[in-house]
C-alpha cells in the first residue's frame, strides 16, 4: 500500500527576541512553500485528521504519495527532503498508509506583490518593508509594486496585491486616478486584494482621492463624519487592541490562541454589511494611547469589525498582523496567503494508488462483469476522474505527465475490451464499453483541447514547451482516454 506523509505544526514558543520568534513561524511555511514550488501537491488540513494514536490538526499538511507523481526520483526526492529538514523546520512528520477521507485545500504557489509606492514618510516606507521582509523570509514569490507598475497595469502579472499601512489618501494620489482605474480592473478580473490599515481603508472609497479604488460599494465608515462631499476624521487609538470571536474553521487563524492581542493604529472602523464576512471582532484593549475619550472609544470599537473577507478575493486586516511586537500574529498574514491563493476546499479521497499498470487487470474479467475485477476498474476511473475535475486547483508539471500517462492505460483498458465484444457479446458489455469508438472519442477531442489549454494556462509559459510536448505525443491517446470516464457511472452501477 503507498504512503502519505503528514506535516504537523509544531507550536513555536515566543522567546524574548520577538524578531526570532516569527523567523521560527516564517520558516515553517518557507518550507510548504517550497513543496509547492517544487511542484509537488500539499493538501492542507482543514478539519483534524486521525491517523491511529496520532492526530493531525486543522492547519497541518498532507502529501499523499499518489498524487506526487508516477516518476520514481521524484517521490524519492520527497522521502529524503521530508526526513531530513522537516524537523528542522518545526514540524512533526508521519508516515502513515493510506486511504484516508479529509477535508483540504490543495496548496499552490503563486505571485505576490507587494505595494512600495508613497514614500515621503519612513513610517510608510517601514510599512511595506515590514512585510516584504517577513513575506521573502516565509519564503513566497514576492515583488515589489510601484506607482508606476499600477499606472501600466502590470498588475495583471501577480496573483494576489497587498496594500500595507500608511495614508490611504497619500496612497490614492500617489497612484493618480489612472491607477485605481487599473485597481478596478484587476479585481474585477479575478485578481485578489490584501489590504492592511492603510489598505483597508483604501477600497472602501470613503473620500474625494480613493474613490477611483472603491471595491466596495456600501461598506462606510464609522469613525468618519460625513459632510456634503467631505469626510472629516476621528481616530480612536494607537497601540494594542485584542481581537477574538474567530469565525469557526476559518483558515486564517490556524495555529491561533482564541484572542490576541493586535496592533491598531488609527485603523478603520465600521458597521457589519452584507458586502464582507466579519471573521474576527474587537473585544478588548491592552496597552493603548487613546486618541479621544476611551469610554467612546471603547463604546464605538467593541464588537466590530477587525479583519473581513469577501470570497477569499478581498481580505482586510484593520491593524498590522507583520507588527513584530506580536509575531505570532504573523500566522494570520501567512494563513491569509495560503488561504486566497489556494484551491477549492474539498473533500480528498486519498484511496490507493491511481496508476496501476494496464496488465494488472483483467479484461475477461471486466467483460464478463465480474465484481472484484469491476470495482478495480471503477477506482481507477473515479480518481482519474477526479484528478482531471482538479487539475486547476494543482498546477504542476508532474500532475499533467501522471494525467497522460493515466489516460493512456485507460486507452489500452478501452481497446481491449472492444476486442472481448465478439466473445462475449454486444450486449454484455455494452454498459462498459459505452460505445466508445473512435469516431465518438474525436468527437471528445473538442473537450480535450480545451482540457490541454487550461493545463497550459496552470503550468505556466516557463513549462509551456515540455507541456506542449507531452501534449502532441499523447494526443490520441488523451482523446480515447477521456472518452472513456464515461466508463465511470456504467461501472458504479453495475454493483451499487
Amino acid at each position: 500500500m503507498s504512503k502519505m506523509y503528514v506535516l504537523i505544526h509544531q507550536k513555536v514558543r515566543p522567546v524574548e527576541n520577538s524578531n526570532q520568534t516569527a523567523r521560527s513561524i516564517a520558516r515553517q511555511y518557507a518550507f510548504i512553500n517550497r513543496l509547492t514550488t517544487k511542484g509537488f501537491n500539499v493538501l492542507w488540513l482543514t478539519e483534524a485528521l486521525k491517523l491511529g494514536p496520532e492526530t493531525a490538526e486543522a492547519g497541518s499538511y498532507l502529501l499523499p504519495e499518489q498524487y506526487v507523481s508516477s516518476e520514481p526520483d521524484m517521490k524519492k526526492y520527497l522521502t529524503c527532503f521530508l526526513k531530513r529538514y522537516a524537523s528542522q523546520y518545526g514540524f512533526k512528520l508521519i508516515e502513515a498508509d493510506m486511504p484516508v477521507s479529509c477535508e483540504a485545500i490543495p496548496l499552490r504557489s503563486c505571485k505576490i506583490g507587494v505595494y512600495c509606492g508613497q514614500t515621503e514618510r519612513a513610517c510608510f516606507v517601514r510599512c511595506w518593508c515590514n512585510v516584504a521582509q517577513l513575506l521573502t523570509v516565509a519564503g513566497f514569490n514576492i515583488s515589489l509594486v510601484t506607482d508606476d507598475d499600477i499606472r501600466h497595469g502590470r498588475l495583471c502579472n501577480i496573483d494576489i496585491f497587498i496594500m500595507p499601512g500608511g495614508s490611504s489618501t497619500g496612497k490614492a494620489m500617489a497612484m493618480t486616478p489612472a491607477g485605481g482605474e487599473m485597481l478596478q480592473k484587476y479585481f474585477s478580473h479575478g485578481g485578489k486584494y490584501l489590504g492592511i490599515c492603510a489598505g483597508m481603508y483604501l477600497p472602501l472609497g470613503y473620500n474625494q482621492a480613493t474613490r477611483p479604488f472603491r471595491l466596495l460599494e456600501h461598506t462606510k465608515l464609522v469613525n468618519y463624519r460625513y459632510e456634503q462631499d467631505r469626510t472629516i476624521p476621528f481616530y480612536t487609538l494607537t497601540g494594542d487592541t485584542v481581537i477574538g470571536n474567530f469565525k469557526a474553521d476559518c483558515p486564517v487563524f490556524f495555529h491561533m490562541d482564541p484572542s490576541v492581542l493586535f496592533t491598531f493604529e488609527q485603523g478603520p472602523i465600521f458597521d457589519d454589511t452584507s458586502e464582507l464576512d466579519k471573521i474576527a471582532e474587537f473585544i478588548g484593549f491592552g496597552d493603548a494611547k487613546w486618541q479621544m475619550d476611551p469610554k467612546k472609544a471603547k463604546a464605538i470599537m467593541l464588537g466590530r469589525t477587525a479583519i473581513a473577507m469577501k470570497d477569499r478575493q478581498l481580505l482586510l486586516f484593520a491593524g498590522h498582523p507583520e507588527n513584530l511586537d506580536h509575531p505570532l500574529n504573523c500566522h494570520m498574514l501567512f494563513n491569509a496567503l495560503f488561504y486566497m491563493s489556494g484551491g477549492i476546499q474539498q473533500n480528498f479521497e486519498v484511496a490507493n494508488p491511481l496508476w496501476i499498470q494496464p496488465e494488472e487487470l483483467d479484461i475477461p474479467a471486466i467483460a464478463q462483469c465480474q465484481l472484484p475485477q469491476l470495482k478495480k476498474l471503477s477506482a481507477v476511473m473515479q480518481n482519474l476522474q477526479y484528478r482531471c475535475l482538479n487539475l486547476q486547483d494543482n498546477p504542476n508539471l508532474w500532475y499533467v505527465v501522471d494525467i497522460c500517462d493515466g489516460l493512456s492505460s485507460m486507452e489500452f483498458i478501452l481497446e481491449a475490451l472492444a476486442e472481448q465484444k465478439n466473445e462475449f457479446g454486444t450486449k454484455r458489455i455494452q454498459a462498459l464499453s459505452c460505445a466508445a469508438d473512435i469516431k465518438q472519442a474525436e468527437d471528445e477531442s473538442i473537450l480535450l483541447t480545451k482540457l490541454a489549454e487550461d493545463m497550459f494556462s496552470a503550468v505556466g509559459r516557463e513549462d509551456f514547451e515540455e507541456c506542449r510536448a507531452i501534449f502532441d505525443r499523447r494526443c490520441h491517446d488523451l482523446a480515447t482516454g477521456l472518452f472513456s470516464l464515461k466508463l465511470c457511472p456504467s461501472v458504479m452501477q453495475l454493483y451499487k
